[in-house]
This record gives structure tokens, C-alpha cells and sequence, in this order.
């Protein structure tokens, strides 16, 4: 199955950001730095995060959750217009979650219609999801874990076009 660009383009900067942390672990002095995260020093986040306790992805997957997720998708919302074909986004422009989950028993009771705010969040969240913070924030919610999963559904039948 080929992903559509957007979904290309998030697995793109999500192996970056491995990448960049791969270097970080062996000198956080070597190349661009990000200062300060949480109050952090970023050195201190790095040996806060890379201790050990879990295998290497997995730390570099709770680092991306805590603290990349917010940049990924403002990433996203500033290329959307070139990944994301005219006739997507006319598409979603009107679509109601509320309609699909009365449709698969979902959870919600409400209308809930689509966010590009929302849909670059969820986007940013493939990959991570075994992290500890997405299970407690994302998979313990019925509704949350319902969105999350329907956005990704329809990130993966955007088709290749791009609008350039």
C-alpha cells in the first residue's frame, strides 16, 4: 500500500527526529540544538529520557510525544495546502465523526466535525502509539482513541496528488 503525501511527509520528519536525537545522545553539543524544553536544558532532557530503562526507539518515542508533537503539527498545518489535494480537503471540509460513529457504534453522542488542528495532532501521534503517555491519554479515552483512529483511516485514503 503506498501512503498518501501526507503521511509520507510525517514519516519522513518522524525518522529525522530519530535521527537527530541519535546524534544528541552521542554529543548534545553537536549541531543545532533546541534550548529549552519544560524549563529543560535540552542536555537534560536527553539523559532525563535516555536512561536506559527502555529500549532506545521506545525513549525517543516518549521524548517525540512529550515534546515534538505540538512542532509536527504546525509542521503539517504550513505544508497542507501542497501534500494535500484540493479535492481532500473539500472532502473533509464537512465531515461529521459524529455520522461514522452512530454508523460503527462509536462513542460519540455528539456532533464532532473535523478539525485540521485535530487531524495534524492525530497524524503526529502514528508511530507513538505504545508509548505509556499515549495509552494514558489517547487509548484510555473511548473517544479520543475512536477520533484518533478515524482520522488516521482517512489520512491513508487521501490520494498522491499534489497540488504544485
Amino acid at each position: 500500500m503506498q501512503l498518501s503525501n501526507i503521511l509520507m511527509a510525517k514519516t519522513i520528519v518522524h525518522e529525522s527526529i530519530h535521527a537527530f536525537l541519535s546524534v544528541k545522545r552521542k554529543d548534545c553539543n553537536a549541531g543545532i540544538t533546541i534550548e529549552h524544553l519544560n524549563n529543560l536544558e535540552f542536555e537534560e532532557l536527553i539523559k532525563e529520557y535516555f536512561d536506559g530503562t527502555c529500549a532506545t526507539a521506545q525513549e525517543e518515542h516518549e521524548f517525540m510525544f512529550d515534546y515534538m508533537v505540538p512542532t509536527l503539527s504546525k509542521i503539517f498545518t504550513e505544508v497542507r495546502d501542497d501534500l494535500i489535494p484540493q479535492s481532500n480537503i473539500d472532502y473533509v471540509s464537512d465531515y461529521n465523526f459524529y455520522n461514522i460513529s452512530q454508523t460503527l457504534n462509536g462513542p460519540l453522542s455528539s456532533d464532532h466535525p473535523w478539525s485540521w488542528i485535530e487531524f495534524f495532532n492525530n497524524i503526529s501521534l502514528m508511530g507513538l502509539h505504545d508509548t505509556e503517555s499515549f495509552l494514558k491519554k489517547v487509548k484510555n479515552n473511548d473517544v479520543k482513541y475512536f477520533i484518533y483512529q478515524q482520522y488516521n483511516s482517512i489520512s491513508r485514503n487521501f490520494t498522491k496528488n499534489c497540488n504544485n
